[in-house]
């Protein structure tokens, strides 16, 4: 289970040079067709840090197309992962741990800022413990069972929360009010032979909402979901483990942009959902290994309307292969 402490560097890597800790967050603001990505990965005992904003405003297939992108590489450290400032500009607070976070950001050349709070909606899922995702077995080696990598075989939640605030880009202010997600890992991490996985959020304001993480794969040229990994569903207060789900999607420059999910809970309860992207970019700063291909989705179950993001993350050589043994 995850504990308050999580929210801050951890101890137990102070001799592993390449431990690292994350952490990211996304935002939308639907009715401007805008979708934004905070992410900070911290290496403590190297004593750098690199961190990432990415904004998009409706479909962009090329990563020039974006609305704003802020990679920052190399700088300082923070002294602690709950409360700092770093050079590009963002500021961190956690008001209460694993509850209530404050995001701000002005970026160095003056055309993105905003102030955003997270308040989340449940207590954070922890990947790692069998009683809360119940994919992974007892005793089971977490690392062939999440099958992600070393950045998901170690710490790692995930949450939902509401997200409030204001966001100033190009001289426009935009309101933010929406629901999506947010996680941190940590651990030892190589960034090296990286798998496809998608992060996956679907939500339909504070009374339900899903996360899922699945692997990825090429098929016949074609970008496959599965397996699931873990996974959960918020229904009003209860949270549970998602045991089965299946995702569908029709891409554009690796870009998914219509999706159908069928998702069923530890209780047997079944959800089918349809989706189309309003927003789209390629993240390709994501990190220096990786591509994200991230999507905000306007989702539809059953009468409900919701907004959420998807991310769909590549290592380089992992999609190289993948590509070149389809002869793509």
């Amino acid at each position: 289970m995850i504990q308050d402490s999580d929210g801050e560097f951890h101890p137990e890597g102070g001799s592993v040079p390449n431990w690292t800790e994350t952490q990211f967050l996304i935002f939308s603001v639907p009715e401007a067709a805008i979708t934004g990505c905070v992410y900070v990965l911290a290496r403590p005992n190297l004593g750098i840090c690199h961190s990432s904003v990415n904004i998009a405003q409706g479909i962009c297939l090329q990563p020039w197309e974006i609305a704003y992108g802020d990679p920052q590489m190399h700088m300082p450290c923070p002294q602690r992962f709950s409360n700092f400032r770093l050079w590009n500009g963002l500021d961190v607070e956690v008001l209460a741990p694993l509850r209530e976070y404050q995001y701000r950001y002005e970026g160095v050349e003056g055309s993105c800022r905003f102030e955003l709070n997270f308040s989340a909606l449940m207590h954070p899922f922890d990947t790692h413990d069998p009683e809360e995702n119940r994919l992974l077995p007892q005793g089971g080696d977490v690392a062939e069972a999440t099958g992600f990598g070393d950045g998901w075989a170690n710490g790692h939640f995930d949450t939902l929360g509401h997200i409030t605030g204001s966001l100033v880009l190009h001289g426009r202010e935009y309101a933010v009010d929406c629901v999506d997600g947010m996680d941190r890992s940590w651990g030892p991490r190589s960034e090296a032979n990286v798998p496809g996985v998608t992060w996956l959020h679907v939500t339909f304001g504070r009374e339900l909402g899903f996360h899922l993480a699945m692997g990825l794969s090429f098929v016949s040229g074609q970008v496959v979901y599965g397996p699931l990994r873990f996974g959960y569903v918020v229904d009003g207060a209860d949270r549970r483990s998602v045991v089965a789900a299946t995702v569908t999607a029709q891409r554009s420059y690796m870009l998914p942009t219509r999706m159908a999910l069928e998702i069923t809970d530890e209780h047997g309860h079944s959800w089918s959902i349809t989706g189309t992207a309003i927003a789209t970019a390629p993240w390709n700063h994501f990190t220096p290994s990786n591509v994200a291909y991230v999507s905000l989705f306007r989702f539809e179950h059953a009468g409900k309307v919701g907004y959420s993001h998807v991310a769909d993350v590549f290592g380089l050589n992992f999609m190289a292969k993948g590509m070149a043994a389809q002869g793509t």
